[in-house]
């Protein structure tokens, strides 16, 4: 007998739960995917289906569950069923806070964000070929944004099983329908090396030579949350890659020298690669307060091909509407085009 989506998710089950060594590579299985285990959570598999629970020390949980994809039934209406389940008044989930698309392991989906009695939630739910995978994360909401980090890990490492990618011309009630997207502008100047997309409505400023930055309009919430790239000379490296690193250090220093309760996550490799060009570089995920007020920070630092002048870009946001822009910002570091051969660059 099958269960709808919504009704078989989070549902009790009474089969003992096997709990695994933390960290390492978790291959499902059943469902045959594979994800990266955060170091400090232990693993349980639950239930006939093995569904997989992730309880982390630092207070958050994470669930995984497979259902049998429907192609018939749309991503919107698998999230419309969590929602009459779990959303509203006397409900886990007292209002919704922003829902996007997104993409995980090759898999189109959504990803909805509630709050509840002093817990957030994120929700990912994504379609394979044979089966619907979904991603649950809950956390108690006055540290959901410095936990959420290790979720965006987890999700960057999900690797479906073969077979499961769905092909370009698949029906198209496999796929979500986005929202229109707003008219898009490209922001171009050679001397600073890189072009970039970014949403028509959005401003720009110019606060240095060899910096810019974007932010929506003026009076409206999306002001603050803002898009900045800029270049930094390393003369004292030795090269691209050693540029790079310094730059990620001196950034951290300098957010931890000048505000207050600074938190560091998510640092690690991210690579660039466009037009032949292939470029490794750094990134991190920064939480501090500044002036009273929490922001969130997500930083790349991207070396040039050569030399040793580096491409800082940051999406920086109120930490409570971090998501609600963070889709923009994802969209403007994907068009991102770095020019070799250009310059002066700094």
């Amino acid at each position: 007998m099958s269960l709808s989506m919504a009704a078989y998710l989070f549902m009790t089950v009474v089969a003992a739960a096997q709990t695994s060594s933390p960290g390492g590579i978790y291959k499902h299985p059943l469902a045959g995917y594979t994800v990266s285990v955060p170091k400090d959570a232990q693993l349980a598999e639950q239930g006939n289906r093995r569904d997989v629970v992730l309880r982390s020390r630092k207070g958050y949980d994470i669930k995984l569950q497979t259902g049998k994809s429907d192609p018939k039934k749309t991503i919107q209406a698998m999230v419309a069923e969590l929602e009459s389940l779990y959303l509203g008044q006397g409900k886990p989930w007292s209002r919704k806070l922003g829902q996007r698309a997104i993409t995980v392991g090759g898999l189109a989906g959504s990803d909805t964000l509630y709050e509840g009695s002093d817990v957030r939630t994120r929700m990912v739910v994504i379609r394979g070929r044979k089966t619907v995978f979904v991603f649950g994360f809950s956390a108690p909401s006055r540290s959901f944004a410095d936990l959420v980090a290790d979720f965006d890990s987890l999700l960057a490492s999900f690797l479906p099983a073969e077979g499961e990618n769905v092909p370009a011309d698949a029906p198209k009630a496999l796929a979500m329908v986005p929202a229109e997207a707003p008219a898009l502008k490209r922001f171009m100047d050679p001397e600073l090396g890189f072009s970039i997309q970014y949403p028509g409505h959005w401003i720009i400023d110019r606060p240095t030579p060899y910096s810019v930055l974007f932010s929506g309009d003026e009076g409206t919430d999306a002001y603050f949350s803002t898009v900045s790239i800029r270049n930094v000379d390393l003369p004292r490296a030795d090269g691209p890659d050693e540029a790079a690193s310094a730059a990620l250090r001196d950034l951290k220093a300098d957010i931890a020298a000048t505000t207050a309760g600074a938190g560091f996550h998510g640092e690690g490799t991210l690579v660039y690669e466009n037009k032949g060009l292939r470029l490794q570089g750094l990134q991190f995920l920064a939480t501090y307060t500044l002036d009273g007020k929490r922001f969130k920070k997500w930083t790349v630092i991207m070396p040039r091909p050569t030399g040793t002048v580096v491409h800082i870009w940051s999406y920086t946001s109120p930490e409570g509407q971090f998501d609600t822009y963070s889709p923009e910002a994802e969209a403007m570091r994907k068009s991102w085009v770095i020019e070799p051969g250009t310059g002066p660059l700094k």
